[in-house]
């Protein structure tokens, strides 16, 4: 009972819940960078003032937060945990859509896999090994194009939305771009970032945990492959963005296993670039927009399409901590 299971009903992804107090559960089910940086830190806790109805609420204690955006349809307690109470099972009001607690872990069936899918610009191929999933891309010389993009993504968001489902999965990313030649409309750009921020955005924190890209190691075509100049900035020698198949399996061994041995890598970098283009968590965005208010200007908005690839820790209570390049 140490571990509670938040469950939305509208498509069953699961947010993990941990004891850190007698009678606090707090948000468990993502990374260390996000817990490192006070980024979606949900806390279930008891309500200070019960005028509410309610003895217990949820509560966005991230940095700059503070809102309370979940509540129990019925007030009282759960069973009794470490000597005191913990929150109440059953049917609770999240981000205004319905959800259920439960303190018994749900089960959901995994897709079929290995599998390879191929488009035009792109092949992916998926497996599963154990709670581990990898999601391998190699993008080719065909030019990107509407429909491949739009399939290439539905299938992403169809694997995602499984892992959700499964709380004890994480996922792993590897792309090669080694042959792509051309470089992304900027709807294509994007549309993708929409997808990532918005439609997978709380997909993404669940089960996200590890990234590789292998580009070419000419600066140009590094930068022509960021879609912009501004771009290839944090694209030096201390990122990891692989250049070679080797390094790229050896950033990924030590994603999974080593991740301590990278702190070197982007211990400067990390926060500077993450006060700059962090503006908010990514969870909830796509289907909870009142807790999401959209704090970028026009400008602003438009320098985030051209975020550069960057390095950043990250880890799950259940997995072991990896990293991850992200966009």
């Amino acid at each position: 009972m140490s571990v509670l299971y938040l469950v939305c009903d509208l498509d069953n992804a699961v947010f993990t819940f941990t004891a850190t107090m007698r009678t606090t559960w707090e948000f468990s089910r993502l990374s260390s960078f996000h817990q490192e940086n006070g980024k979606d830190k949900f806390v279930i806790h008891q309500a200070t003032d019960a005028s509410n109805g309610t003895r217990w609420v949820l509560e966005n204690q991230s940095k700059g937060a503070g809102n309370i955006f979940g509540t129990p349809k019925y007030a009282g307690n759960g069973p009794p945990f470490q000597g005191g109470p913990s929150p109440p099972r059953g049917m609770w009001n999240v981000w205004d859509c319905p959800f259920h607690l439960t303190d018994v872990m749900p089960r959901y069936d995994a897709i079929q896999s290995p599998f390879t899918v191929k488009v035009p610009f792109v092949e992916m191929a998926y497996r599963e090994e154990g709670a581990v999933a990898y999601l391998e891309l190699v993008i080719c010389e065909t030019a990107l194009d509407d429909e491949s993009l739009d399939r290439a993504l539905q299938e992403m968001r169809r694997i995602m939305m499984n892992l959700a489902k499964r709380p004890e999965m994480v996922l792993f990313i590897r792309t090669d771009a080694r042959q792509a030649t051309s470089v992304p409309a900027l709807r294509h750009v994007r549309k993708f970032l929409s997808f990532v921020q918005k439609d997978v955005g709380t997909e993404s924190v669940l089960v996200g945990r590890g990234s590789a890209i292998i580009l070419h190691t000419s600066p140009a075509a590094q930068g022509s492959k960021c879609c912009d100049r501004r771009s290839a900035v944090a694209l030096e020698d201390d990122m990891s963005t692989a250049s070679t198949e080797a390094s790229e399996h050896s950033f990924l061994s030590d994603v999974e296993h080593h991740p301590a041995a990278l702190e070197h890598i982007i211990a400067s970098r990390r926060q500077a670039i993450a006060e700059h283009y962090s503006t908010r968590g990514a969870i909830g965005a796509e289907k909870y927009p009142a807790t999401h208010p959209e704090h970028l200007g026009a400008d602003a908005a438009d320098e985030l399409q051209l975020v550069p690839l960057w390095c950043k820790t990250q880890g799950t209570g259940a997995a072991p901590s990896s990293w991850t390049i992200e966009l």
